[in-house]
């Protein structure tokens, strides 16, 4: 991280499990990983969270800066969810699926019964799959 003034090396994982491990053995000292799931390590002390990498700060860890308030103006990356279903889906059931979840994302029950790793939902016009269609290529 250059704009840090660090030099770091990657390490290649098969997801957040086996480094988190690593990370609280002091296999290593630093990692970025989603907030998903960091939050509960962070709010209880067993990790140090520094920054969010995202524009505006987390609910989750109110008490983290955000990388563009401070060390690294105009950094601004996140990462995103997505339901998936089978190619060739007919349009009534992905219409009625669309459907289904814009209302359960409204839902306060649904993202208060895990604050912690309730992603904050985005814009309807964003949840429709032409939009991810735009954002992934095509296979």
């Amino acid at each position: 991280m250059k704009e840090l003034g660090a030099q770091m090396n990657g390490i290649a994982y098969r997801g957040t499990g086996p480094a988190m491990n690593d990370l609280l053995s002091g296999q290593f000292d630093i990692m970025c990983d989603q907030t998903t799931n960091t939050t509960n390590h962070i709010n209880a002390g067993t990790i140090k969270g520094y920054a969010v990498t995202t524009k505006f700060r987390v609910p989750s860890v109110p008490q983290l800066p955000t990388l563009d308030s401070g060390a690294i103006p105009g950094f601004d990356v996140s990462a995103w969810h997505a339901m998936w279903a089978p190619k060739g889906l007919p349009k009534d059931v992905s219409d009625k699926s669309v459907a289904a979840l814009q209302t359960a994302l409204k839902d306060p029950k649904v993202s208060s019964a895990s604050p912690v790793s309730a992603p904050s939902p985005s814009h309807p016009r964003s949840q429709l799959p032409k939009r991810s269609g735009r954002i992934l290529p095509p296979r």
